[in-house]
């Protein structure tokens, strides 16, 4: 691939994901703009995407107006290479515009990584800030061993957490139990699927223990 096609299928990526997010919005618009679970997992379902994926795409048309989306896509980086859509995808959670195309042209002229662009989202917004909006920043792993590992962190606090309201109703506080039917049937799917993947975690850390 040349770098002509790179920079291009850069672009189109953007794009792509700007209007994925304009044709969820106006269809839940005409359904009468309520965005329920159930209404951004039917689209996503409909459009073949995943509904955290279609969540981003929303999130991104909202923040991204048409004139602010045609001058991201016109920075470049030293190399000459357009910003990425995981580059908007860190920035569109800063909710003032000016501080957005600030962040946005500093990682272009400096040729700034994604962790680079996190660090200072987080520098100038804040974690709070970012976690009151919904768009706190994952710490992202850097090598296979750590990804296994928040891996295995993140199957024991949802396995923690189920256990907390199995047991719950001793306390008199809610329990698991309290939730209706066809929710309890999915969290136990979950439940049961998240044990399943620890287990097979476990195993690949061991082999990978064994081995060193």
């Amino acid at each position: 691939m040349t770098q002509r096609d790179q920079i291009r299928a850069i672009r189109q990526d953007v794009l792509r994901v700007h209007l994925l997010g304009a044709h969820a919005v106006a269809k839940i618009k005409k359904a009468g703009g309520k965005y329920s679970a159930g209404a951004v997992a039917r689209i996503a379902a409909e459009g073949g995407v995943s509904e955290p994926s279609l969540r981003k795409a929303i999130k991104f048309y909202q923040t991204y107006s048409t004139e602010e989306l045609k001058e991201f896509q016109r920075l470049r980086t030293p190399s000459g290479s357009p910003l990425s859509i995981s580059v908007a995808y860190q920035i569109m959670y800063v909710a003032n515009r000016q501080r957005r195309t600030s962040i946005a042209r500093r990682a272009a002229e400096s040729g700034w990584s994604i962790r680079d662009v996190e660090a200072e989202v987080r520098r100038r917004v804040g974690l709070r800030e970012l976690a009151r909006k919904g768009g706190r920043i994952p710490r992202l792993p850097t090598n296979s061993d750590e990804a296994l590992r928040q891996l295995a962190e993140k199957c024991d606090q949802w396995n923690r957490w189920v256990g907390h309201l199995d047991v719950a109703r001793e306390s008199g506080a809610f329990s698991a139990a309290q939730l209706p039917e066809n929710l309890r049937k999915r969290v136990d799917e979950v439940t049961l699927a998240m044990q399943k993947l620890a287990g097979e975690v476990a195993k690949v850390q061991s082999g990978g223990r064994r081995n060193s």
